[in-house]
Order: structure tokens, then C-alpha cells, then sequence
């Protein structure tokens, strides 16, 4: 597989207008998705009135470098943001403090050293205001603050287990107030970990979408100037520094909830997904004098370099003005210029003012708005520094349903003549012999790309659980469960390690967290934990419940990505999961309890909790060739995923010379 490219502003384009909904607008829909989520910025235009204006109006600018053209990251932040509401009235809004915000962080803050009452750096000697959310957090009015969060899915489980009880041990043995030399220890010895874990990019990132980064831009924006001074942040692929002022009055407690609970919000109605988006605390630091700000104003600007990140997969801001402009911030936002701006495309202006790729789905090829094809095939031959796609699912001209349309007529014969600039995809071998026969084009000339899937959307998958993207292993096994005894789970760990040395890539799916009920739960979990690492299964094991709760669309999209239920229980009142996997069609392996009987019937796979695991994992062995369903659609979610099609062959086409001409 290629390197990752870096993102790119993408269009697409198709010729159908509401409420059309067919199979090539479906095929649209999920690979503007999966483009979306290998971080690219896609815009989709049909051929009504107002899309096809806002598409002419990008392109001029192909013409004319000079001009920014108008897009959603440009805009300004926008107002209906809540709890951090900003008045145009208020005298310490963004707009009526635009000199302050014109100023560099370090400019902001000897002013705020010369004029306020009392300096903004920590002042142990002073009160200090304690609270807790997870790990304890320390407020004093008026000072500087270096906040960093990150997504839910950022770091894999067993990392944050093996940090959390070495933080705790540290700070027990080092109680706060801390010393500057101390401070400095448990940055080093935690937070270079915690950087290294990230910088590697675990999880789902969506924060490289830029798309999904503007609300979050938006959010810490608005408040500037009322409840807190920004200075500088960095938004990561999955996690987010940011460095300000919390002015007198605000609860730092209260601005971090509504930072990630209004853009939590705006970034659910975006990916389709509410809930879950960020993890449960957060990390915090009072700046303790000049030096100490100055090594986080650099960390902030250097984290994207130092993590080797793509250009355009962050977002670096300061206050001040714009380097080289002469113009301060707000002069520039309200020219529509001074918006925050990722890393790399401020350094390398890497963000055009047009489209770097336009994805023609089948106005080439069909005759049903032939100036509309004119045009676009003008624009392709005006502008060849645009990688253009002539994307095509039907050839109109060979086939005998249009063989009564007026080929002899000019705008009909350009749709059998080759587009200038393009690259030539078809969604089959089949619609290549067709195109061939249209065009008299070369096998070599078209490239044929499978229809895909973006198996998130189609099957309705939470993202978390999308994130995980399960299909790719050989087997999957849910089992949805409290950490308590009875639940057997033990016996889940062994079947799953004598699948994994029969050669199986398992993966075994737990949904629960220690019962805060049962004074064992947390014992019996550490066993369980202890267990996977004797047995050396920690790669084909997910304790989903560790770090959040596991919610009912969580567990829904669980069962539609399972082959079947592991049910091991040694003692059970009902056992509900078995209708539950019965009603998702998934083959259930359960306990041989009378009443797992008694609920199911025949219809299950049942063993005796006094079997041994490998004869358990030789039954399921046994049973997995047999189950067609299951590998019919683990064929279809490996070959069409749409996702991985993107990736695998439709990006090498966004950085290759055209070849059809």
C-alpha cells in the first residue's frame, strides 16, 4: 500500500436532481464519505441551478491564483454556540478588543503583567481553587492555563490502565503543590509518552477532516475575550492543545465542558454519531513564569512537525497579526483571510483556491444534460493542472436502449469521444469493453474501479465502533456482559487464545466495565486483565467498557459486525443477549444452562462450562467454514469496502500523471 497522500479539496459531480436516489447516487453518497475519512475535503454538486453556480464560482479561481475562493473553512465562527454566548455590545468581545487581539502572546501578556492586579503566572503562595474530574485541578483567577484533550479513541485501553496507576503512584508520592523541578519530572515522565502514544495516530483521527475541526475552531473562538483569553492552541488528528487566559470570574471547570460538549454536538450532526466524541477529563497546567510559556508556545507550534503529520491533517493558531500581512488579526477576519489555518498550509500554502480533483460521475457518458457536458468537458481541456475523472457507470452510446438518440449530431458524438485532461475510471471490466468500444480508447487508458460500500453508513455503525473496523480480522466475537463471576468471561480468554494458535485471527469483543454493585467486579477485572497477558491475547481482545460506557447503539452495531455470541455463563436468570444476537441472525455459542435452553431452544450452539477451551474452539473451528453468510460477507466488506477501495485505488490516482490522452 501506497504512503497516505496529503489531503486534498475534492468535487463531485453527478447529473441527477432530487428525490432521484439510485444506485450511482448511493455509490456517490458513501465515496464522498470514505474521502471524507481518509481526511480529504469533498464538496458534491448536482446539476440543479444553485449547485452548479457555487461550483462555476470555485472554479474561476482556477484562472485566477490571485483570488481565495469561498469555502466552509473560511468562514468566520459563527454565533449560536450556547453557554459561550458573546454579545457584539460586550466590551470584551473579539470584535470590539481587535488591538489586544493583534498583539502576540507574548505582547498580551506584559501587558497583562503591567495593568492587572495581579500577574498572569502561578502564584503558589496564593489561594488556590480544587476541584477533581478523574485527576485532581487547580484554579487560580486570572492565570494562564495549557489545557490538552483528546478523542475517546486516541489511545488503546491497555496504555491508559499502565499510565493511570504510574500517575497515581507519582503524585502520591509527590503531593501538590508541586515545584517548578517537579512540574518539569511529570511532564517528562508522562506527557512525552502520552505525546509519543498519540503522535502515532491511534484511533478513528476524524480531527484530520477539516470539516470536523471547524466547530471545534468555532467553539474555542467564541468565547475569546469573555470568559478566557486564547493565545495559541493546535488541533491535532486526535487531540488538542490549547494555551489561554481564564479570566476572573470563570470556572475553568465549566469552559472545558462547554468547549467539548458544544462541539461534541456539532461534530455528532456532522460524522452521525452523538455522543462518545471525547474522553472523559482532561490535563491542565497554570504557567508558571516566562520561561515556562515559552516552551509551550513552542511545543503548540512544533507538535505538528515534530509528529511528521500531513499537510493539512492540523490546525496551528496564535493570536497576532498574520506574519507578513501588516494587518491584524481582525483586519484579516473580516477581509475573510484571517480564519486559523492548519500547519502546513500556512507554511506551504497547500490549501488551493479551486478543486485539486472533480469526480464527473456519468455526464460524460449519458445524454441527459449535453451542455452541461459540454461545459465540463471546456473546463478539463482549460484546465490540466486539475486532475480530472471521467467516472463512468453506463456508456449511453453502445447501448441499444439510446440507439434512437441523433448520434450523428455534434453534442451527441462528444459522448463517445474521449475527455480531454481526464483519467477514465469504469465500475467493471464489463463497462471498460463498453467504453472501449465507444471511445476506441486502450485497455491501459481505463482504469476500473469496483463500487464500494461505506460500511459505516450502510450498516448504521456507531463511530466508535466503526473505528474499530472489526471486518478485518477472521472472526468476530461479541460477548455482552458485566465484569462479574458468573459471566465466566475466563472462559472466553482461553477459547480465544486456543483459536488464535489454531491459526484464527479472532477477536473477542467484551462490552462491560467492573459492576460498581459487586465489591469483587474490580478484583475479578484485574484477574481477567492478567489473564490476557499470560495467555498473550491482548491484540485479539477489547474490553469496550473500560474507558466509557458501552451505549445500546455501541452494543446494536456490535451484533451487525459479529459472527456470533460467546455466552459462557455459569448461572443466569434469562440471558438476554440470545434473543439479541438470535434477532441480528448471529450463530449463538452458549453455555448448556437449562435455561439458556429454555430461551433458545434448538437454535443454539451449546457446551458444558466443564469443557475444556480447545475443544470448545475446535467446535467453533468446526462450525466457522460452514457458516457461507459469514464469509460471504466478510468477501464483500474486505473487496468492497469503500473506504479501502479509496484508499487503495483511487488515491494513487490523485497524485499520477493522467495517462488517458
Amino acid at each position: 500500500m501506497m504512503d497516505r497522500i496529503p489531503p486534498m479539496r475534492i468535487a463531485l459531480l453527478h447529473y441527477t436532481l432530487p428525490p432521484v436516489i439510485g444506485g450511482v447516487e448511493r455509490v456517490i453518497r458513501d465515496q464522498a464519505a470514505a474521502l471524507e475519512a481518509l481526511g480529504h475535503e469533498v464538496e458534491v454538486f448536482d446539476r440543479s441551478a444553485d449547485a452548479l453556480v457555487r461550483f462555476r464560482k470555485v472554479m474561476e479561481a482556477a484562472n485566477d491564483p490571485g483570488v481565495r475562493a469561498p469555502s466552509p473553512a473560511t468562514q468566520q465562527p459563527r454565533s449560536s454556540l450556547g453557554r459561550l454566548s458573546v454579545s457584539a455590545s460586550d466590551p470584551c468581545s473579539i470584535k470590539n478588543d481587535s488591538k489586544a487581539r493583534s498583539r502576540t502572546p507574548l505582547q498580551r501578556v506584559k501587558e497583562w503583567i503591567n495593568h492587572a492586579d495581579t500577574g498572569p503566572y502561578f502564584e503558589p503562595a496564593k489561594e488556590i481553587e480544587k476541584h477533581r474530574h478523574g485527576l485532581p485541578h487547580w484554579q487560580q483567577a486570572g492565570k494562564l492555563v495549557f489545557l490538552t484533550w483528546r478523542l475517546a479513541d486516541a489511545l488503546p485501553q491497555e496504555k491508559l490502565n499502565e499510565l493511570r496507576g504510574a500517575k497515581a503512584s507519582w503524585e502520591a508520592a509527590h503531593p501538590k503543590p508541586w515545584t517548578v523541578e517537579e512540574s518539569e519530572a511529570f511532564d517528562q515522565i508522562f506527557d512525552a509518552q502520552v505525546e509519543h502514544w498519540l503522535a502515532a495516530d491511534m484511533g478513528a483521527c476524524v480531527l484530520r477532516q477539516w470539516k470536523v475541526r471547524e466547530p471545534l475552531r468555532d467553539t474555542l473562538h467564541h468565547g475569546d475575550g469573555h470568559n478566557y483569553d486564547l493565545l495559541s492552541y493546535v488541533i491535532m488528528p486526535n487531540h488538542v492543545h490549547v494555551l489561554f487566559r481564564l479570566r476572573p470570574g470563570s470556572s475553568l471547570e465549566s469552559v472545558i465542558q462547554a468547549w467539548k460538549s458544544i462541539s461534541s454536538r456539532r461534530i455528532g450532526k456532522i460524522l452521525g454519531q452523538m455522543g462518545g466524541l471525547w474522553q472523559e477529563g482532561y490535563r491542565d497546567t497554570l504557567i508558571r513564569g516566562p520561561e515556562h510559556l515559552q516552551r509551550v508556545l513552542h511545543y503548540i507550534e512544533k507538535n505538528p512537525k515534530e509528529a511528521s503529520l500531513l499537510a493539512g491533517n492540523s490546525e496551528f493558531w496564535q493570536c497576532g497579526p498574520v506574519e507578513g500581512s501588516g494587518h491584524t488579526v481582525e483586519d484579516e477576519i473580516q477581509s475573510g483571510r484571517g480564519r486559523p489555518r492548519s500547519r502546513n498550509e500556512a507554511d506551504e500554502g497547500v490549501r488551493t483556491p479551486y478543486f485539486q480533483a472533480v469526480i464527473v460521475h456519468n455526464v460524460f457518458t449519458m445524454p441527459f444534460d449535453l451542455e452541461w457536458t459540454k461545459e465540463l468537458r471546456e473546463m478539463a481541456e482549460l484546465t490540466p493542472d486539475i486532475r480530472w475523472f471521467n467516472w463512468v457507470h453506463d456508456v449511453a452510446a453502445v447501448n441499444p436502449f439510446y440507439a434512437h438518440l441523433p448520434w450523428q449530431r455534434e453534442d451527441h458524438a462528444m459522448l463517445s469521444q474521449p475527455v480531454p485532461n481526464a483519467i477514465n475510471i469504469t465500475v467493471s471490466e464489463a463497462r471498460r469493453q463498453d467504453y472501449m468500444r465507444a471511445t476506441g480508447l486502450e485497455k491501459e487508458q481505463i482504469q476500473v474501479i469496483p463500487n464500494g460500500l461505506h460500511l459505516a453508513s450502510i450498516l448504521g455503525l456507531t463511530e466508535r465502533i466503526a473505528g474499530l473496523r472489526l471486518w478485518d480480522r477472521e472472526l468476530i466475537l461479541v460477548h455482552p456482559t458485566r465484569l462479574i463471576r458468573r459471566k465466566n468471561i475466563e472462559l472466553g480468554l482461553e477459547v480465544t487464545a486456543s483459536l488464535r494458535k489454531a491459526g484464527c485471527d479472532v477477536i473477542y469483543a467484551i462490552t462491560g466495565a467492573p459492576d460498581p454493585h459487586q465489591a469483587d467486579g474490580m478484583l475479578y477485572y484485574q484477574e481477567l486483565k492478567a489473564l490476557v497477558e499470560r495467555l498473550d491475547i491482548s491484540r485479539h481482545v477489547l474490553f469496550l467498557g473500560e474507558e466509557e460506557p458501552v451505549s445500546d447503539e455501541d452494543v446494536r452495531s456490535l451484533y451487525t459486525v459479529a459472527d456470533a455470541l460467546f455466552f459462557p455463563s455459569t448461572g443466569e436468570g434469562f440471558g438476554l443477549p440470545l434473543l439479541e444476537a438470535t434477532a441480528h441472525r448471529l450463530t449463538v455459542f452458549c453455555s448448556n444452562l437449562s435455561v439458556h435452553y429454555e430461551v433458545l431452544g434448538e437454535a443454539g450452539e451449546y457446551f458444558s462450562i466443564q469443557s475444556k477451551p480447545d475443544e470448545i474452539s475446535a467446535r467453533i473451528m468446526q462450525w466457522y467454514p460452514s457458516a457461507t453468510v459469514n464469509h460471504q460477507r466478510r468477501h464483500l466488506w474486505r473487496r468492497h469496502e469503500m473506504v479501502k477501495i479509496c484508499q487503495e485505488h483511487l488515491e494513487p490516482l490523485l497524485v499520477t500523471a493522467n495517462q488517458s490522452t
